[in-house]
């Protein structure tokens, strides 16, 4: 057992389609026009490049759903051939692929649970998905393969929190990742009001600790992303939000998952020199910049203002303030910290 990383991540990312099976409520490209699938050779040349120009060791695919993808085998098969180790993400709806898949060297899978039963299905706005997740869930516990879990805090997941947990320690995923719904100032959902399956943080956060709570005799590690440390108290360990992000092993590489060229990685080092940004490296001192843009426009209420946590706090989206309003804010006190993994160092890995 080690303490977390401080390394900067070598996983990227690789959209493969735009297309998907689902319709799922909080999707970040529902708004989208243009919906297609990638080209296979584009994707080798993508992650040829990943792993000559910016030494990458693992990648995510991704969409939309990439299993729909017609040559998603195939790109599984060359990600293997190039040396980068494949994690696929994926709203579980295609059992049928997912032998050949770990036949062609998959690495990883990266499942979407978002409510008990009916509730998933909601969401995913499919009949019948929970019922397909547990069939990949049945057949990854037979082939005795390691998986990890999304669930997004909506008002679904977290009314089905106690029933979440109890599923999780029966099928024993890796690794749960607890994602409040994140309408950061660059997506689509940033003017977005009235959002019937968005609930407040401290919902959120009631959830995510019950589900601590019940997942901590176990072997299964918790991730909970986007939500402000001051509800998490005596939880901060388990929080990684954009400033934690570029540490995490599981997250993705900003400098390639952006194809940011060697002139611009330069540009933006001398600029989070110049905005003395936390970090032991130029390369870390780059890192939190990057993150830094990421938040820019979030805003401070009267409590961030003195809280000893708001230089490593994503602190609050607009959207959010805009829905439920600035107040159920608690400040930490004492020194300022400025080291966004003082509390990600005391996890044991």
């Amino acid at each position: 057992m080690n303490e977390q990383s401080i390394e900067i991540t070598k996983r990227s990312v690789l959209y493969v389609t735009k297309l998907c099976n689902a319709n799922c409520k909080f999707c970040y490209f529902r708004f989208e026009g243009v919906q297609k699938h990638s080209p296979f050779n584009e994707l080798k040349n993508t992650l040829i490049n990943y792993k000559t120009k910016y030494g990458i060791k693992f990648v995510d695919i991704t969409g939309g759903e990439p299993t729909i993808h017609p040559q998603i085998k195939d790109i599984i098969k060359v990600s293997c051939i190039i040396g980068i180790k494949p994690t696929v993400i994926t709203n579980a709806q295609r059992p049928d692929i997912i032998q050949g898949m770990i036949n062609n060297g998959l690495d990883d899978l990266l499942i979407s649970v978002h409510g008990f039963e009916n509730n998933h299905d909601k969401v995913l706005g499919v009949k019948g998905a929970f019922d397909k997740v547990i069939e990949i869930f049945h057949l990854l516990n037979s082939n005795s393969f390691d998986f990890r879990i999304n669930t997004v805090l909506t008002k679904y997941s977290c009314k089905d929190s106690e029933l979440l947990a109890n599923l999780f320690i029966k099928y024993k995923p890796r690794i749960v990742n607890l994602i409040s719904f994140n309408p950061y100032e660059d997506s689509l959902w940033r003017d977005k009001a009235n959002l019937d399956f968005q609930v407040d943080y401290s919902v959120q956060s009631d959830a995510a600790k019950k589900i601590i709570n019940m997942l901590d005799e176990t072997n299964i590690r918790v991730n909970v992303r986007y939500v402000p440390f001051c509800f998490m108290k005596g939880y901060e360990k388990y929080v990684c939000n954009f400033l934690q992000l570029p540490y995490d092993q599981y997250e993705w590489d900003y400098a390639s998952s952006n194809n940011l060229t060697d002139s611009e990685i330069e540009k933006l080092t001398q600029e989070a020199i110049k905005f003395k940004r936390f970090g032991n490296t130029d390369k870390e001192k780059f890192y939190q910049h990057m993150m830094h843009n990421i938040i820019k426009d979030n805003k401070k209420v009267q409590e961030c203002i003195h809280c000893s946590l708001n230089k490593i706090c994503d602190l609050i989206y607009t959207q959010y303030i805009n829905e439920f309003g600035n107040y159920g804010y608690n400040r930490f006190e004492g020194k300022k910290l400025e080291d966004p993994m003082h509390f990600k160092k005391q996890v044991k890995i």
